[in-house]
């Protein structure tokens, strides 16, 4: 349990592949801390979990899953509120893949606002979060700074007004059962969009990408195999 701390300095790193989100709540701390979330959520996790900003990932020079993932298992909810800030973890120099990324194969449901959107960034990004990386104007963002939100067969995501930076691929979907990506902002990604769908295994899927902006991010590719089912893709 890491309940109702309060940290001047530094962060506060949490990882284990059976997270409980209610004994991770009521943190705080000064205005370049954080609170480092890694592995695997048992039950729903609402953000904010405290004032502190969430990053993805513990920085552990590895590549384990459990410690550059947060994942949400099939069955579970993750519920973002407007005005939540989430910073990915930058892979090392020597060990690039082991950037933060969120793996979901249960629901994601990120309820940003035309006037409090949801920001995903890269924790070299100072300009929203503070300086979580704790190095000054030493560092700046760039593309690829981590990986971005992945979702596995069977998966839902709903993101709306939604503004994500610097990862990798933004959105990468695999045969999820119901993904919009809606208002939002993509910039400084490798592929902004991916989505890929079997039909043979995912009936009646739904993917749609419709009114976002994206810069300097990319392409959006769609793409589905097999005949069954009468899902939709939409741009």
């Amino acid at each position: 349990q890491v309940f109702g701390n309060s940290v001047s300095t530094g962060n506060i790193s949490v990882e284990g592949g059976n997270l409980d989100p209610s004994k991770l709540t009521g943190n705080s701390g000064g205005p370049n801390s954080a609170m480092l979330l890694a592995g695997k959520v048992q039950s729903d996790l609402a953000l904010p979990l405290g004032s502190l900003p969430l990053v993805i990932g513990t920085g552990s020079n590895d590549y384990s899953d459990t410690r550059r993932s947060l994942t949400v298992p099939a069955g579970v909810t993750m519920t973002v509120a407007a005005g939540s800030i989430i910073k990915g973890q930058r892979g090392t120099r020597f060990s690039p893949s082991s950037s933060g990324y969120l793996n979901i194969y249960g629901t994601l449901r990120v309820n940003g606002t035309a006037a409090n959107p949801v920001v995903f960034t890269g924790i070299r990004d100072d300009s929203v979060g503070g300086d979580v990386y704790q190095d000054g104007s030493s560092t700046v963002p760039e593309s690829g700074d981590w990986a971005g939100i992945t979702a596995g067969r069977n998966s839902v995501l709903d993101i709306r007004h939604t503004k994500i930076f610097y990862a990798s691929i933004p959105v990468n979907l695999d045969s999820p059962a119901s993904a919009s990506v809606a208002d939002s902002f993509i910039s400084h990604g490798h592929a902004a969009f991916r989505a890929y769908v079997d039909r043979n295994s995912v009936e009646n899927s739904s993917v749609s990408f419709l009114r976002n902006v994206v810069a300097d991010a990319g392409n959006i590719d769609l793409n589905s195999s097999g005949s069954e089912g009468d899902g939709s893709m939409v741009v």
